[in-house]
């Protein structure tokens, strides 16, 4: 978490609201369980661990307490006997100071604070260690409130503000989402907007659906951002694709542009009849639009996966859409792709997209998109359910 370095510097600097110094620890058990507690209630938000030291005294220097096994042990049953609630993230370990040791327990903010110490929600304002107000409990709740947020509903990282949209986009969204009438009287101006319909915060900082739905380059932010199309002979993935494109732009312009694509590939070949003829596509183009939108909608855009596209790969005989990030919500195997089974990892972009067009039921994508492929005559769609990415394969 913190290197010796860092550490050093803490303790040089002593006791504040990131540290708390401990001579050792015969009855002093509570004084370390509530000072983790507020470290991890971080009440101050610094987003850094706190550290205990144990085997210090009141200037930071080591006392000569032995640091065994048995007592690096006990420091870490903090994280697990369940005194405190929700479970502190903790490590524990041994440090060498002047020739001497010490113990440091550093514990991480929790991201769902309140965190209680024995039912005592506490806190730390500089070196001071004690029970939260209620405005402090509030405020702590709201934080919490905060991370709980979809990953579109968040602030964007780093901040980002008005200047990087195309605000032609927006006002294309906004003749679509609200009446000529209404936009008329109101008289408010794009930043307003913008914070009315939820896509900026009242500072102005923008949230990542903004970059999603209106940036110049969202792949600023969400290096990821984008389709990578490849169209491969034969039916294998070779080294030599036919054709690739790398399919970028808002999401809107994302799923405008793979219809495109989608058009341009697909291959009508004509049955004739005595007195008839019938063309069917080697793919109906509304399933493969269905599964486009759910890939692009449905992904995750954090963590390992925020540098992953998503990947549509087109055989001679088959596709595969691959969209990172697996089930969400409470969507589970069992009812994946039923008529209104939906977990929305990204519920601003869906309503921005129901909003333009894209979608028009919400959580009937799959089910539609078996529908053409039975009306086509296709095989069902086959779906790979894994922990970070579910694929989808059509065959002709």
């Amino acid at each position: 978490m913190l290197t010796d370095e860092e550490l050093l510097k803490l303790l040089r600097d002593g006791e504040s609201d990131r540290v708390e110094f401990t001579r050792a620890w015969q009855n002093n058990a509570d004084k370390i369980g509530r000072a983790i507690c507020a470290f991890a209630n971080d009440l101050p938000g610094h987003g850094q661990p706190g550290v205990v030291f144990v085997g210090v005294d009141d200037q930071g220097k080591p006392t000569g307490l032995p640091i065994t096994d048995l007592l690096l042990r006990r420091l870490g049953e903090f994280r697990i006997n369940g005194n405190i609630l929700p479970l502190p993230t903790l490590a524990v370990r041994k440090m060498a100071l002047n020739g001497a040791e010490a113990a440091v327990v550093m514990t991480l903010p929790h991201p769902r604070p309140p965190v209680r110490y024995k039912g005592e929600c506490c806190v730390r304002i500089g070196p001071r260690q004690g029970r939260a107000t209620p405005l402090e409990e509030i405020l702590l709740a709201e934080r919490s409130s905060a991370n709980d947020a979809p990953f579109d509903q968040r602030l964007a990282r780093p901040p980002a503000s008005l200047d990087e949209l195309e605000l032609g986009n927006f006002r294309d969204y906004l003749r679509r989402a609200v009446s000529a009438e209404t936009l008329a009287e109101n008289m408010r101006d794009e930043e307003q907007q913008l914070q009315s319909h939820q896509f900026a915060e009242k500072s102005g900082k923008l949230f990542n659906a903004a970059l999603l739905c209106f940036a110049r380059d969202c792949r600023r932010w969400m290096p990821g951002a984008y389709i990578q199309f490849v169209r491969f002979p034969g039916t294998e993935m070779s080294a030599h694709p036919r054709n690739q494109r790398e399919i970028r732009g808002t999401v809107f312009q994302q799923l405008r542009m793979a219809e495109e694509v989608i058009e341009s590939n697909i291959t009508v070949p004509a049955i004739i009849g005595e007195k008839t003829r019938t063309d069917f596509p080697d793919y109906p183009a509304a399933a493969l639009r269905q599964l486009i939108n759910n890939a692009v909608l449905h992904r995750s855009y954090q963590g390992e996966l925020a540098s992953t596209p998503v990947h549509f790969y087109w055989f001679d005989d088959h596709v595969e859409i691959r969209s990172p990030g697996g089930l969400y919500g409470g969507v589970s195997e069992a009812d994946f792709g039923e008529p209104g089974a939906v977990g929305y990892r990204n519920p601003k972009i869906a309503e921005a997209l129901k909003t333009m067009g894209f979608i028009e039921k919400h959580g009937f994508g799959i089910y539609e998109a078996r529908k053409a492929m039975e009306k086509n005559n296709n095989p069902p769609p086959e779906f790979r359910l894994e922990s970070s990415r579910v694929t989808v394969v059509l065959r002709k």
